[in-house]
């Protein structure tokens, strides 16, 4: 029964900390997509592997970081230059934690996304050039209403704020000049 109580105890503060910490949904959001982009690439069992142990470590790093921070608050509630130091210690070992994870990922599915990029880049160049302008036009279509619905002041839907449809716009038709020739120089 005390065995119990202990794994009850240790989901809670599992539970807990993802309750409490934004940034440990963000770590469990991103570990959902690289698992399930490990498995539509096809990552071998090693690969798998160590994706698995740099999710744990992350998630190891941000919930110690998570206690460290809720014993220093429960210890000093007014500046403390120790409490300063544990806090920012801790949150380094987060991103020393999520930066090699990172570079793990980089490495796992480098290949496999280039591959396909190259693909998707000989099929793209392959479409006919009509396409292209009604990607354009798609694209305004899309800032215009990304804009609508973020905007708070109206009628500003073609002038500041985000996205940038000038932004959007040229990179789009660089990218389709680029697409569309035969020599990019």
């Amino acid at each position: 029964m005390r065995s119990v109580n202990s794994f009850n105890h240790a989901i809670s503060g599992i539970v807990e900390s993802f309750k409490l910490e934004k940034n440990m949904r963000i770590h469990f959001t991103v570990a959902v997509i690289v698992i399930v982009a490990a498995v539509l690439t096809h990552v071998s069992r090693v690969e798998l592997i160590e994706l698995v142990l740099c999710i744990a470590f992350v998630i190891f790093a941000e919930m110690i970081n998570t206690a460290v921070e809720a014993v220093c608050d429960m210890l000093s509630s007014e500046y403390n230059e120790f409490v300063r130091i544990a806090k920012n210690v801790s949150a380094g070992a987060v991103l020393v934690a999520a930066a090699a994870s990172v570079i793990v990922g980089y490495l796992v599915f480098y290949r496999k996304i280039y591959s396909l990029s190259v693909v998707s880049i000989d099929y793209i160049s392959n479409l006919p050039v009509h396409l292209t302008f009604a990607a354009l036009g798609v694209l305004l279509f899309v800032v215009v209403l990304i804009k609508s619905i973020t905007t708070k002041k109206r009628g500003s839907y073609v002038q500041g704020g985000m996205p940038s449809g000038h932004t959007a716009f040229a990179f789009a038709l660089v990218t389709s000049i680029a697409l569309l020739s035969s020599e990019i120089v």
